[in-house]
């Protein structure tokens, strides 16, 4: 950790879970109010349901972009660049006159949002000494469950009190609070330490950390653990309304006792940290995502009390292994931290979303592709690991 300390880092890690919490909300807020821009604009679901995707594509290209760059321009000149551009386009959805430009505004706040993901993650990494750096992240990685779930209720509490620009407004308020605050935050990436040669040597950086085989097999690793909760996700609902009954106040219970044990996770991480090496924690997480697999096959149709226990485990193997990963990606690439950081938020954002898909296939039934989705991406990063463990990497 080179940079100058110029405040304390539970400051500093306030600021970036304040702003980090709004980036995640952005999308999650949103959803509420989608019956309302529909019958105000008078549009079709499928061109509303481009601010969506439009939203995730963006985001997800714009991280590789705002990772490098800020590895030659300084983390904090990026990081308000995205925090500018979320707030700004932010108050352009409040003010759309057209589901068109409401779209643009969509993308252009998705933009400031990948360059906010990416840098956040490399300022912690520059700023923290190991040891508090690892607490950090179990704390960032319980942020990223928390923002969703808060964020739904928020949107709707807006949009009875004032209708669908007030929840747009919401973000371009807390965007430009974020944007005060990041203002305060420190450069954690000292001139010296920087890339130079301009633009193209940046994302240069990108290609370098991609051609780290250990890296990029240890991210694949992680992304393939991460992938079935992205599928669970999915098809949640339709498991629980459609095929086993549930009324939607039980579903938001359901889902609501997953996101609990996901927050937790990361702490329990902490606490294994402590204890064990890398190594045997993420062979912990392999143990616990067997044991669901072997639990959706034999148990999970029986009734939704079983599919939440069986579903368990695994949930806490996914949130151990978020922040174990960060860590030990982020620790190998000192001097492009940037570019580590974003080639790792989109990795594991591009291959989660396969979750999604396999997950909605036509399978018959939901719970048979879950179990294939599990099956297969614990016996995917099972041997992916195995192959590092013989390659003698260190974790």
């Amino acid at each position: 950790m080179d940079a100058a300390k110029k405040m304390s880092d539970k400051v500093f890690v306030a600021i970036i879970i304040f702003v980090i919490t709004i980036d995640w909300m952005a999308c999650d807020i949103f959803l509420p109010a989608e019956p309302d821009i529909l019958a105000y604009f008078g549009t079709t679901a499928a061109t509303l349901n481009a601010t969506l995707s439009v939203y995730f594509i963006v985001s997800a290209f714009s991280v590789l972009i705002g990772g490098p760059l800020s590895d030659e321009y300084g983390r904090k000149k990026m990081m308000l660049l995205g925090v500018a551009l979320f707030t700004v386009f932010g108050y352009g959805c409040a003010v759309a006159p057209s589901v068109a430009f409401l779209i643009f505004c969509r993308g252009g706040a998705a933009f400031g949002s990948g360059i906010i993901t990416a840098v956040s993650m490399a300022m912690v990494k520059d700023y923290l000494d190991i040891e508090t750096f690892q607490k950090a992240m179990a704390v960032l990685q319980s942020v990223v469950v928390l923002g969703p779930v808060i964020s739904p209720f928020l949107g709707s509490f807006l949009l009875i009190l004032g209708g669908w620009r007030w929840v747009m407004a919401a973000l371009g308020v807390l965007g430009t609070v974020a944007l005060l605050l990041a203002c305060a935050l420190p450069e954690t990436l000292p001139a010296e330490r920087r890339v130079r040669g301009g633009v193209l040597p940046a994302m240069r950086g990108l290609v370098e950390v991609g051609k780290d085989r250990a890296f990029s097999v240890m991210l694949t690793v992680i992304s393939l653990i991460c992938v079935p909760f992205y599928a669970f996700i999915a098809v949640c609902s339709y498991i629980c309304i459609t095929d086993f009954g549930m009324s939607y106040y039980q579903y938001s219970l359901f889902y609501g006792g997953i996101c609990v044990v996901s927050f937790t996770a990361p702490f329990v991480y902490l606490f294994l940290d402590r204890r064990l090496r890398g190594k045997v924690v993420l062979w912990i997480c392999f143990g616990l995502l067997a044991v669901t697999v072997a639990g959706i096959g034999l148990f999970a149709k029986i009734s939704p009390l079983l599919f939440l226990l069986v579903l368990l485990p695994y949930t806490y193997a996914e949130g151990i292994s978020r922040p174990l990963g960060m860590v030990v990606l982020l620790n190998q690439h000192e001097d492009t931290s940037g570019a580590a950081s974003a080639l790792t938020s989109f990795a594991t954002s591009m291959i989660g979303t396969l979750g999604t898909v396999v997950a909605t296939l036509n399978w018959g039934n939901y719970i048979d592709g879950l179990f294939w989705c599990f099956f297969a991406c614990l016996a995917l990063a099972l041997g992916l690991w195995l192959f590092l463990l013989k390659w003698g990497v260190r974790v």
